[in-house]
């Protein structure tokens, strides 16, 4: 899986990248000329209905406008070349900027929240979201197909959660890419992710209670060693 990224939980201005039931009734009737020669009573039938699997984004925002119209474009983007059925939530947690407005503009759908926490934040798009597969992108982040299409393969395979690794966009001190390549390294080691880009099964999220809102950082760490 390749990505990139990694960033604060509230967004600095550097960017980062990654990459029923059904009901039916049916009636039968044979003719012959004009008259029945028999006819099937109207029973109804009850056959369960194939659930196409749906993707959930959802982009935990505060005060975000000046990174978050790219990454919704990405966001659509990816799911696009992807080919399956997808929703976005953006979780607008007490911004005073226009954040909502540009979630509006680029077909997301928009979610108030006033937590200021970004683990509550997080849990709340997820327990609106209809998919059965969660994608937890912030607000600063770029993804791409590739890491969208890996993540879902390797659930496919019955991974329950994931995530990629990340790297800065634009002009960053040699330190800030050594301590990037640091994380990465860790992360790989440790078996966890930072918050940039994660995924996981509504089954794996609802099983381990989503993230912890005791924590106001480190939740994602805190929380994906269980999956």
């Amino acid at each position: 899986m390749s990505g990139q990224t990694t960033k604060d939980n509230y967004g600095n201005p550097s960017r980062v990248h990654i990459e029923r039931l059904h009901r039916r009734e049916y009636s039968i009737a044979a003719t012959f000329s004009s008259r029945p020669l028999f006819r099937v009573r109207q029973v109804p039938i009850t056959c369960p209905m194939v659930r196409q699997p749906m993707i959930s984004f959802i982009v935990p925002a505060h005060n975000e406008q000046g990174c978050l119209g790219r990454t919704l474009s990405a966001i659509h983007e990816s799911a696009r070349v992807v080919g399956e059925p997808y929703e976005i939530f953006v979780v607008d947690d007490a911004s005073t900027d226009a954040t909502a407005e540009i979630g509006r503009e680029h077909k997301a759908t928009v979610r108030s929240v006033k937590h200021r926490q970004i683990a509550a934040t997080r849990n709340s798009g997820a327990r609106a979201a209809n998919g059965e597969r969660l994608f937890f992108v912030d607000a600063d982040t770029t993804i791409n197909p590739r890491v969208v299409a890996d993540a879902l393969r390797w659930m496919d395979k019955g991974a329950v959660g994931g995530g990629a690794s990340a790297w800065f966009d634009g002009p960053v001190p040699l330190y800030g890419h050594l301590i990037a390549l640091l994380c990465v390294i860790v992360a790989k080691v440790a078996g966890f992710t930072g918050g940039a880009f994660m995924f996981c099964t509504r089954e794996a999220f609802q099983g381990t209670g989503g993230f912890n809102e005791r924590l106001f950082c480190g939740e994602e760490g805190a929380r994906l060693p269980w999956l």
